[in-house]
């Protein structure tokens, strides 16, 4: 991609916890030779220096990291650069991403992870259970009712972030079927 002669672009990877949204941003990262920029380190880093509390602690530290993942998009995005933004996007998060879009005349290309209910809260629980593939600050046994929840009501809702959306399946649709369809977009 030739950065110079293009307004970025920003790669939105959302969708709900356990639906693959690490695994294909460090492909698209890979494939694409973009800077991928998540949400998981920056909360993780601050469980490292502040340390682990309850679910409470870990939505506090849930807010910092996206402020910390959003100056640094915003910083990418200053500088010319594309990028891929990883997290569990809320419905109070789409006003700031369009802004920094706005702000920085970038385009935006939306992947949203999604998965059957039930896959979903088996990966969850599996990767609760791994030790050592999750931090545990995230307090993933405290999170799991919440995720409960989400489920049964159906809240796996696409946020509008872009016009450009794609769906993955991590279940039944390839990552190289999304690297494609992105190179095309790109």
């Amino acid at each position: 991609m030739d950065r110079q002669s293009k307004n970025p672009t920003v790669i939105i990877i959302s969708g709900l916890p356990a639906t693959g949204k690490s695994r294909i941003g460090k492909r698209i990262s890979s494939g694409f030779r973009l800077p991928l920029i998540s949400k998981d380190p920056f909360k993780e880093a601050g469980f490292d220096c502040l340390g682990i509390g309850d679910r409470e602690w870990s939505r506090k530290l849930s807010a910092l990291a996206k402020e910390s993942l959003f100056y640094v998009m915003n910083q990418l995005l200053l500088s010319g650069n594309s990028l891929i933004i990883d997290c569990n996007f809320k419905s109070e998060d789409i006003e700031k991403i369009k802004a920094l879009l706005s702000e920085n005349n970038a385009g935006a290309i939306q992947i949203h992870c999604r998965s059957d209910k039930k896959i979903i809260r088996e990966r969850y629980v599996k990767r609760m259970n791994t030790p050592g593939k999750r931090h545990p600050g995230h307090v993933d046994k405290e999170y799991l009712p919440e995720l409960d929840k989400l489920l049964a009501d159906g809240e796996d809702k696409i946020l509008p972030l872009s016009k450009n959306i794609l769906f993955h399946n991590a279940t039944d649709e390839s990552t190289e079927a999304i690297l494609k369809k992105l190179e095309k977009m790109i």
